[in-house]
């Protein structure tokens, strides 16, 4: 706690507030949410296409947010991602089928367009503490608040149903509107040239770097999206069950992104690599613990805290590669990256838990509701080989000077 408080200044620790109380209500519904989905008539595919969709929206808002993060005032962006939230989950409670889920759902992904802007909020008042040390503490706030409110949601599905889940939640999120509203306003900085368009040498370069980390994040992603439905449909697990697994793997987060984040901080890739092979394990664990071994379900879902914790350090990696004038933009990259394959994962593992038959070899890959997990586990070790080419590239935009003050020209 001592070692928190001391890296994390008074702007950051308000920050960390607000993404407790956004997370106290988020994880109320959100590892519950598939089943919510299938509760509203989607059979596996369908419930996997709502959730790219949801992806989708979180693809079209990263990159614009990013961008408005380097060029309005912070505050505005975040209050403007707040409010869309808000909105987003009153109109999932308002659903009365998985068709009239979708718009509601996209609204809320889309409200994320704000994480650019809280990621810069979050860098520039780091001072001299490390990014991935000063991003991964800062967010350790939110998975902290998702540690309660997993089980409580779980719990009040159980008692007074989804809607109600849904709109306690909104409550949560206007309190966590009012935290944000007490951190510093951010001046706008200037540079020249600020809508210069970046050379053809950077375009490619950071192209290369989207999809590595879309590799990375869809091998890690693809074993999760219907873990819940896995568990209920073939373990047995209620409900309430399954909504105390989503705060085993906040506890997760709360307690393996912050060493993760320290091991991290000299800028090598150790800590991302450690990360992936956390959530590899995780995945291994979640296939032997459904046959009837809760206790390795239980530290799957704990270990599976390395995806949270692997987001947030290649964010900070990122960042970390251009002048503080850019940092929008890398952050925009990254979180785009990242949601498309979270956009691309729930619909292959929709069409891997449900299609196919047969007892031949290819009921491995397709047809077996084990079949998400199984391709989490080929993959992720091929994408782990591909990691180290992030330090090989930089996402820069804009003009040369730029490019000279974060170190990658001479």
């Amino acid at each position: 706690m001592k070692n928190i408080l001391t890296d994390l200044s008074r702007d950051n620790r308000l920050m960390a507030l607000a993404l407790f109380l956004w997370a106290s209500g988020e994880g109320l519904f959100a590892y519950i949410q598939p089943i919510y989905v299938q509760q509203l008539g989607a059979n596996p595919v369908q419930i996997g296409g709502v959730l790219s969709l949801a992806g989708l929206a979180l693809v079209a808002a990263f990159l614009p947010g990013g961008l408005l993060a380097d060029r309005v005032r912070r505050r505005w962006v975040m209050l403007g991602g707040w409010g869309l939230g808000i909105v987003g989950v009153l109109l999932m409670a308002a659903a009365r089928d998985w068709r009239g889920f979708i718009p509601a759902i996209m609204l809320y992904s889309f409200s994320a367009f704000c994480v650019p802007a809280i990621n810069a909020t979050i860098a520039d008042a780091a001072g001299d503490v490390p990014l991935a040390r000063a991003i991964t503490l800062t967010y350790a706030g939110y998975w902290a608040g998702s540690i309660v409110s997993p089980g409580v949601g779980g719990w009040l599905a159980q008692t007074v149903g989804m809607r109600a889940v849904y709109v306690i939640a909104a409550g949560c999120f206007v309190a966590s509107t009012l935290a944000m509203l007490m951190v510093t306003s951010q001046p706008v900085r200037t540079r020249a040239n600020i809508w210069q368009r970046p050379s053809g040498a950077v375009m490619r370069s950071g192209v290369l770097l989207g999809v590595i980390v879309f590799a990375i994040f869809l091998a890690m992603y693809i074993g999760q999206p219907l873990a819940p439905n896995f568990l209920q449909n073939i373990a047995g697990w209620s409900v309430e069950r399954i909504g105390l697994l989503g705060s085993l793997n906040a506890l997760g987060v709360t307690l393996l992104a912050p060493a993760l984040g320290r091991w991290a901080a000299d800028g090598k890739l150790r800590g991302l690599l450690a990360a992936q092979a956390l959530v590899w394990a995780s995945l291994g664990l979640l296939l032997i613990g459904a046959q009837g071994l809760p206790g390795f379900v239980l530290a799957a879902y704990f270990l599976r805290g390395g995806y949270s914790a692997c987001r947030n350090l290649t964010s900070a990696h990122i960042a970390g590669l251009v002048s503080a004038e850019n940092r929008g933009v890398a952050f925009g990259l990254s979180e785009t990256s990242v949601a498309s394959a979270q956009m691309a994962a729930p619909y292959i593992a929709g069409w891997l838990y449900a299609g196919g038959s047969g007892d031949s070899l290819w009921t491995v890959f397709a047809g077996n509701p084990a079949a998400p997990i199984w391709a989490g586990l080929i993959f992720i070790p091929a994408v782990m080989l591909l990691t180290p080419i992030l330090n090989r590239q930089s996402p820069v935009v804009g003009h040369a000077s730029d490019r000279e003050q974060a170190g990658i020209l001479p």
